[in-house]
């Protein structure tokens, strides 16, 4: 039983690796995308907000694909109450159908709001930004975590986990330095420049300013994204909902609120006011314009559906902390794969280059937010610390999740009799 355990979570933690890491790029290779818009001009596809409805209906089809895991369920507790009629095991299949279900419950709302901010800033942040040193501001999100894991969870950190917390802000500031030392973007299309697109007069003299606020905007949707986390696991734990049933039904209440509320005030808002400007219009007519955005807007979709499948249900499985830690590990997969477009697949076109100063620093600053992921986490044990009264404390908490299921199985039997 235990080796099926082990199996399983590897699953998951793989899958969440390898759809984190097509999630990311694929949204970089849609900023790096020109096609003609609504205007008649071939620009780059600058539309995060637009992005995060993308996001919304990935997660949306995580709903879909509940309902069909409940009708399959359903289907099969038919055919066994066809062929056997003993009464343990009919209580079972019913254990096993209220355990898959369809909930429908506003207690999505408000992860749904910070996953909205979260996508957004982030996607704002990666238009100033390369893709692997975006992916590198998100390990910031270990640090933001434990904090509220402290604060709402409830949760100890002993001293290794803050030792933990302050290599990773040490990590975090080598990669921001080097994002300053040497530009690794890919080579500029002479037909598509992104300022002959703007209606601002910007001569590209500001381009540490938008350095520096991208990373701002980044650690931003980093802390919303840790208070979404540790909503999840509060509401997953608690209610025990099913990891399909959260990712689809956050899917469902964003795209609503994105399409029916944000897109729309966001068309209506002067271009001068870039960060509040999304012309959803222009955004459909460039995809419609270009084979290449469509193939990968319908990866990030299809990846953005797996990846928070994957991430919540070894959120479940694990913890919040343990989740971020996972994510954290494909950085190296996008930075590796960014290097391949650039100088196997696209010359130059996509992906990222290596610049000697910047690239080596950044690689320093990777290695240092590694390592104090793996120190947080205890993976990496030190003789220096203690660490027998975290064992204790994962023991308590296993009992009372536990002791919570049994409470909850005893209260459905005492709602069968009754």
């Amino acid at each position: 039983m235990k080796i099926m355990v082990a199996w399983d979570t590897l699953f998951l933690v793989i899958g969440m690796l390898i759809t984190g890491t097509l999630n990311t790029i694929s949204k970089k290779l849609q900023n790096e995308t020109c096609s003609v818009g609504s205007d008649g001009k071939k620009c780059p596809f600058d539309h995060p907000w637009f992005q995060t409805l993308l996001m919304f209906i990935g997660e949306t089809l995580c709903l879909l694909a509940l309902i069909s895991l409940v009708l399959y369920y359903n289907h099969q507790r038919k055919k066994r109450e066809f062929y056997v009629q003993i009464q343990s095991e009919k209580d079972e299949n019913e254990t096993e159908k209220s355990e898959v279900r369809v909930a429908f419950s506003f207690v999505f709302l408000l992860p749904t709001i910070c996953d909205l901010l979260s996508t957004t800033l982030s996607g704002i942040g990666l238009l100033y930004i390369p893709a692997s040193i975006w992916q590198m501001l998100r390990g910031s999100v270990v640090i933001f975590t434990g904090i509220l894991s402290v604060i709402f969870l409830k949760r100890k950190l002993f001293a290794y986990h803050w030792t933990g917390m302050g290599i990773v802000c040490v990590g975090l500031v080598l990669v921001g330095v080097s994002s300053f030392l040497g530009d690794t973007s890919p080579d500029e299309d002479p037909d598509c420049n992104s300022n002959t697109c703007s209606d601002n007069d910007d001569n590209g003299d500001t381009s540490n300013s938008e350095l520096v606020l991208g990373i701002v905007l980044v650690l931003s949707g980093q802390l919303c994204s840790a208070v979404q986390m540790v909503i999840e696991e509060k509401v997953v734990r608690k209610h025990n909902f099913h990891p399909l049933n959260v990712v689809g039904m956050e899917g469902l209440f964003g795209s609503l609120i994105m399409s029916l509320i944000v897109l729309p005030i966001l068309y209506f808002v002067p271009p001068s006011v870039s960060f509040f400007h999304d012309d959803s219009i222009d955004a459909l007519v460039q995809i419609g314009n270009s084979m290449f955005l469509l193939a990968f807007c319908l990866v990030y979709i299809f990846s953005i559906s797996f990846y928070n499948f994957f991430g919540i249900s070894v959120a479940k499985k694990l913890s919040s902390v343990h989740r971020t830690l996972i994510d954290a590990c494909r950085t190296v997969l996008v930075w590796v794969t960014n290097l391949m477009i650039y100088y196997w697949f696209s010359h130059g076109k996509y992906g990222e280059k290596w610049v000697n100063y910047s690239s080596c620093l950044q690689l320093s600053g990777f290695i240092v937010l590694v390592l104090g992921s793996f120190t947080y986490s205890a993976s990496i044990k030190y003789p220096f610390f203690n660490y027998t009264e975290t064992q204790y404390l994962n023991i308590k908490e296993e009992k009372s999740k536990i002791e919570l299921e049994l409470s909850k199985d005893i209260q459905q039997q005492d709602n069968k009799n009754n």
